[in-house]
């Protein structure tokens, strides 16, 4: 199913959008960088469709994304210095490499020795899909593994139309300016570092 965003129903297509990730289906939305895919952290079966529907080896982990600096707070361990500087980078195009604090609610493809990637993208409509989810969404560039990003519907749908079920939602909102990806810093420790990609 597609759906077109607007400035008007972007509250209306964010509970649209929870409604499908708590049914155990995909949500494909536009990031502040490329489209990316949704799912339920917590949710393997759902974990499983995004992995097959991305042809993604099952050794790469996916990130999150999240609503706020407690929303980070409660999933990490992270230092007084390091949530300042979360604050000062936020909402943008960021991905920190943080210690997960508790593992038992995220699928283990959402966690690399113990660390998590968590976002809190400058896109309204994934921090507003957080935000009425409640916790964190798995998430992850909506194309094939190895191909090019997908800036618009068109490119998302060529390349993984075949592999959608009919349940999962596509939320069409328009064509994406190509900017770079999120930047990665590293916080699992006191001071923080960027990671060169």
């Amino acid at each position: 199913m597609t759906i077109t965003l607007t400035p008007e129903n972007m509250d209306a297509v964010a509970e649209q959008a929870v409604a499908t990730l708590h049914a155990g289906h995909l949500v494909i939305a536009p990031f502040d960088t490329v489209y990316g895919i949704l799912c339920d952290p917590r949710d393997e079966a759902a974990i499983e469709h995004l992995v097959e529907v991305k042809n993604r080896p099952e050794t790469k982990t996916l990130g999150v994304v999240v609503n706020n600096i407690d929303q980070v707070a409660a999933i990490t361990h992270i230092s007084t210095e390091n949530q300042s500087q979360i604050r000062q980078m936020t909402p943008g195009r960021f991905t920190f490499i943080l210690t997960a604090k508790s593992t038992e609610n995220l699928s283990k493809q959402c966690l690399r020795e113990g660390t998590i990637a968590v976002r809190i993208p400058s896109a309204e409509l994934i921090t507003v899909i957080a935000q009425k989810f409640g916790g964190p969404v798995a998430q992850t560039s909506a194309n094939l593994s190895g191909h090019e990003n997908c800036y618009d519907v068109a490119a998302v749908v060529s390349q993984l139309e075949q592999n959608l079920s009919d349940e999962d939602l596509i939320i069409d909102g328009g064509e994406l300016e190509k900017l770079p990806p999120s930047e990665i810093w590293n916080m699992t420790g006191e001071i923080a570092f960027k990671i060169e990609r």
